[in-house]
């Protein structure tokens, strides 16, 4: 049993890692130059709380305490107990490292083929996810029949015809120019990642936005951005 949990603890951690490099990847690392001593130390021990969870599928035991103790470091940076997903996941995963260490009878990374096939597989979803644009295999780029219509918020107006044509307001600017297009595939519905439609455009007065959307039934919820807020306005839409 406990071969089998070394084997499952491993392809965890490897896709852990591998989704933690691609958000940082696809967002930008950020400037270093611009940190507090406080900010340089949390992303030096963020930094080491992932680099000993790839290094705890090689040598569990050494990989797995620098996570451990990369997270209390955070706990007493922080004053609290890190029990975010990104900060809890590799703890966890580097103590079932450990434990499995003491049982297990597997040599170091040697896997089956099944699993590295696998592991390999769902990097590519997760790469193709985080930086297609949109993602490969996302949908047609006509508008579903689910989609098409009048839609109105507080804020906005537009329609959406069969052929993905959009026209309409916001804040009562017309929008001169859009491209519509799906923005997520099944893998990333699947884990929560982006939204299911990406708007983007240019107003009359020459601002550009951004509209990220959900659907459900006969609402889109999403946030709406544009160049002149320099943030992020939920926004709720509802058929008319």
């Amino acid at each position: 049993m406990w071969n089998h949990i070394t084997n499952l603890t491993r392809l965890a951690s490897v896709l852990t890692v591998a989704f933690f490099l691609a958000i940082v990847i696809s967002d930008g690392p950020p400037n270093p130059l611009t940190f507090t001593l406080q900010q340089k130390l949390f992303a030096l021990t963020l930094v080491a709380l992932y680099a000993g969870l790839a290094w705890a599928c090689f040598r569990p035991r050494l990989g797995g305490s620098l996570t451990l103790i990369s997270w209390l470091i955070l706990a007493m940076l922080t004053k609290r107990l890190p029990l975010d997903t990104p900060f809890l996941l590799p703890a966890l995963l580097s103590l079932l490292h450990l434990i499995a260490a003491r049982k297990s009878t597997l040599p170091f990374m040697r896997q089956p083929v099944w699993l590295h096939a696998l592991a390999a597989g769902l990097i590519l979803l997760g790469a193709n996810e985080t930086f297609g644009s949109p993602p490969a295999f996302a949908g047609a780029s006509n508008a579903p029949a689910a989609l098409t219509g009048v839609w109105t918020s507080a804020i906005a107006t537009f329609e959406i015809d069969s052929n993905a044509n959009l026209s309409g307001r916001i804040d009562g600017v017309p929008i001169t120019s859009f491209h519509l297009q799906p923005n997520r595939t099944w893998f990333g519905r699947l884990i929560h990642w982006r939204t299911d439609y990406r708007i983007r455009g240019t107003l009359a007065d020459g601002q550009s936005f951004q509209l990220l959307l959900d659907r459900d039934a006969n609402q889109l919820r999403g946030t709406l951005e544009r160049s002149g807020l320099g943030r992020y306005l939920n926004v709720e839409f509802e058929r008319r």
